[in-house]
C-alpha cells in the first residue's frame, strides 16, 4: 500500500513541471527579473549600487538591445 502512494505521488510530482527538454520560454517568464548571488563582475553581467539582476529576456535578441541571440543551457541542481 504505501509503494502505491509513494508511486502516484512520484506520478503527481512530474504532472506540475512547466517546461520539459527543448521548450522555449515564454515572453513573461522572460521577463522576470533574478537577482545573482555570485559571479556577476566575472560573467559581465551590470548592475547598480552592488545589486545584479539578470532576466532571460536579456539573451533574447527580439527583446535585448543588442539584437544579438544566445542559447542557454540551464541546469537546475540542489544540494539537500
Amino acid at each position: 500500500m504505501i509503494f502505491h502512494k509513494i508511486t502516484i505521488l512520484i506520478l503527481l510530482s512530474f504532472s506540475f513541471s512547466v517546461y520539459q527538454v527543448g521548450d522555449q520560454i515564454s515572453a513573461g517568464d522572460q521577463a522576470r527579473v533574478f537577482d545573482v548571488c555570485y559571479g556577476a563582475e566575472h560573467h559581465g553581467i551590470e548592475g547598480e549600487a552592488g545589486r545584479y539582476n539578470l532576466s532571460f529576456g536579456d539573451y533574447n535578441g527580439f527583446t535585448n538591445d543588442t539584437g544579438i541571440f544566445y542559447v542557454l543551457m540551464i541546469d537546475m541542481a540542489a544540494s539537500w
